[in-house]
């Protein structure tokens, strides 16, 4: 593998893929991540796609940059995030025995891994696709129904009113009949959150999901988010053009 990328791009994606933030289990809510392992795949013609997954999340994103040569390696992000940091601009990355970072007379070496600690949850993520439409599966037997279409800014306020509880749940709720999707977020039974998110537009059955750990944050600012779910079933977020996708496990447990 060889391509040629900015350094601040693939700092940015590399961090955005773990999914660092507030997690919710056994009771408890702290500081977590899915992990720092990624897989990052190059092809001739249409750039990079990188992958992470764990058992409560799978990611992928696409960026368009140049190429070299095809091929396929696991990195630590949090060491090549670290070591980047000495680059400023575009650099050549290479993928061998080593991953090889050069800038000019610049040159740093990284150590591979042999592969993604959760192959099973990388291959299905592998498998993802932009829907065309719904019904939708996700995994082998999941079938989705319900496509609601909505934009970063008009999740961002929700999420921050969650945020403020500090426990890191989410509860997406789509009622159908009033055409109203609400998240909210419940602490205990007289501390909670809950309000409105705007969508363009709404389609398919009612449903309830509620998630742990962030999300928001996988995508950018301008983006206009497709949201796919199916009461207490994965959850499924979508830049437009697919360059980023998130799948979230529900989660089911008491308060």
């Amino acid at each position: 593998m060889k391509i040629q990328i900015d350094s601040k791009i693939i700092i940015d994606a590399l961090t955005k893929m773990q999914l660092k933030g507030k997690y919710y289990t056994s009771g408890l809510s702290k500081n977590s991540s899915i992990g720092s392992q990624v897989v990052i795949c190059a092809e001739e013609g249409s750039g990079i796609i990188l992958y992470n997954a764990n058992h409560v999340a799978m990611c992928l994103r696409r960026i368009t940059t140049t190429v070299e040569e095809s091929g396929e390696c696991v990195v630590d992000a949090d060491k090549v995030i670290t070591q980047m940091k000495a680059f400023k601009g575009t650099v050549t990355i290479e993928a061998g025995e080593v991953l090889t970072t050069i800038q000019g007379s610049s040159k740093m070496r990284t150590p591979l891994l042999l592969n993604h600690s959760s192959p099973a949850a990388i291959a299905q993520v592998k498998g993802l696709t932009i829907p065309s439409g719904i019904p939708i599966t996700i995994g082998r037997k999941t079938e989705i129904k319900t496509h609601l279409l909505t934009s970063w800014v008009h999740l961002s306020d929700a999420v921050k009113g969650c945020d403020v509880l500090n426990i890191g749940r989410y509860k997406f709720n789509f009622n159908e009949e009033e055409g109203i999707l609400q998240l909210s977020s419940n602490k205990t039974a007289t501390e909670s959150f809950s309000t409105q998110v705007t969508c363009g537009s709404m389609n398919g059955e009612g449903a309830t999901v509620e998630m742990t750990g962030p999300f928001l944050s996988f995508f950018e600012k301008t983006d206009v988010i497709n949201i796919y779910m199916r009461d207490d079933s994965p959850i499924l977020f979508a830049s437009n053009q697919g360059e980023r996708m998130l799948v979230k496990a529900p989660y089911i447990g008491r308060n």
